[in-house]
């Protein structure tokens, strides 16, 4: 069938348009179509395209569309899982508009509704098996059924207070036990709990973990201030490790410096806080305090073998013992004025000092050279009188004495 669109006589010529025709034929089935169709009426019609939010239906003459969202009960979908091009397909027309010609249609409302006898399947309390299939900042998505999913906050994902990650809980595809906690029936909602399942290990946690005890752990996640741990593959009893309990000595400006995440690693647990899920560990609590050695050292005025590290206007720091961090201030290099420290002290020297405070917070001593040669004065001293203790002592013995104080 054509569509006559010109005669002309002289040439005894038709010019003819099929396109004219099959247009003035679509608009009138358009027409035909759209006055008669009405929401609420069940139709079938041809899949003419596929895209990742709407699906695109023949009806003969016109086309209609059908939302991502109404072609399954099912919430997480492909469209193009569901359906297929030239597939034959049945929907109830939700929205005509005349105006643009665009009907809507559900498919998913011809297909019985599992939301409709929901009780009859689930109730409050018990355990169901479900497939992970969606994974959320803030929680993880189970399929119950086709048509039927709920979800697990994270609070409800585990024992661990400070998981911040569900996929380090679970994966997509994972099948899981879990316990209903709530059914919205009217919103098609289901509150699930994966942590619920089982005990919480919590209750019993000081029966098994005590102050003071070696425990293996494993990292978890890593932050400015530390460190979480996984203790003995047990992914509900966290621990977490202060940056200051981790070594005596040196100090750490964040938690990348100091830990790499899945390392395994031998800690001690220093306090067990049940009302926030925590345990907390120390891993320098492994070897002896050596700023309590320095203090009794300090104490004792016993001198400590420093390595130069770096001189500067107002003095020297220093290594202590190879280890520990020390600042010998300019005023404590001698007796006699120092106008340029690094003339008096170079980097890399070896000296011997006497502590003078210890900072353990800090991790810092304070240590003086000149004190050092006191002391080292008054020891020769009492040594040279308990020698000479029957003779007199020389003026010239005197002098030495002295200037080995300076």
């Amino acid at each position: 069938m054509f569509k006559i669109i010109n005669l002309d006589n002289r040439k005894k010529k038709v010019i003819l348009s099929r396109k004219e025709y099959i247009k003035e034929t679509t608009e009138k089935k358009r027409g035909e179509i759209l006055s008669t169709i009405k929401e609420g009426d069940i139709i079938e019609g041809v899949v003419k395209n596929i895209t990742n939010f709407v699906v695109f239906v023949d009806l003969g003459g016109i086309d209609a569309l059908i939302p991502k969202k109404e072609l399954s009960w099912k919430r997480f979908i492909n469209p193009g899982d569901i359906v297929t091009i030239n597939q034959k397909i049945k929907g109830i027309v939700t929205a005509v508009d005349k105006a643009k010609g665009r009907i809507v249609l559900s498919h998913k409302n011809i297909l019985p509704n599992p939301w409709s006898n929901i009780e009859e399947h689930y109730q409050v309390g018990m355990i169901a098996k479900g497939e992970v299939i969606d994974i959320k900042e803030y929680g993880v998505v189970v399929e119950l059924q086709e048509g039927i999913d709920g979800f697990i906050n994270l609070e409800n994902l585990t024992w661990a207070k400070h998981t911040k990650k569900p996929k380090e809980i679970v994966s997509i595809g994972d099948k899981v036990d879990v316990k209903i906690l709530d059914i919205d029936k009217a919103n098609k909602k289901i509150k699930l709990g994966l942590k619920q399942i089982i005990p919480n290990p919590w209750d019993k946690i000081q029966d098994k973990y005590n102050v003071g005890q070696k425990v293996q752990v494993k990292v978890k996640r890593i932050t400015g201030a530390g460190a979480y741990v996984e203790i003995e593959n047990e992914n509900d009893i966290e621990g977490f490790i202060e940056l200051a309990e981790v070594s005596w000595t040196r100090k750490y400006n964040h938690g990348r410096e100091a830990f790499r995440k899945g390392k395994t690693l031998t800690a001690v647990v220093l306090d067990i806080d049940k009302t926030r899920n925590l345990i907390k560990l120390g891993l320098r609590q492994l070897e002896a305090n050596p700023w309590l050695i320095l203090k009794e050292k300090m104490d004792s005025k016993q001198p400590v073998d420093c390595i130069v590290q770096k001189v500067v206007s107002r003095g020297a720091y220093v290594l202590i013992d190879k280890k520990m961090e020390g600042f010998i201030p300019v005023s404590h290099f001698s007796d006699k004025k120092i106008e340029n420290p690094r003339k008096y002290l170079r980097k890399g020297k070896k000296v011997k000092s006497v502590i003078l405070e210890v900072d353990e917070k800090k991790k810092m001593a304070i240590l003086s050279l000149k004190e050092y040669r006191r002391l080292k004065a008054q020891q020769e001293m009492s040594k040279y009188l308990k020698k000479e203790s029957t003779e007199k002592m020389r003026l010239g013995d005197m002098v030495r004495l002295e200037n080995l104080s300076k």
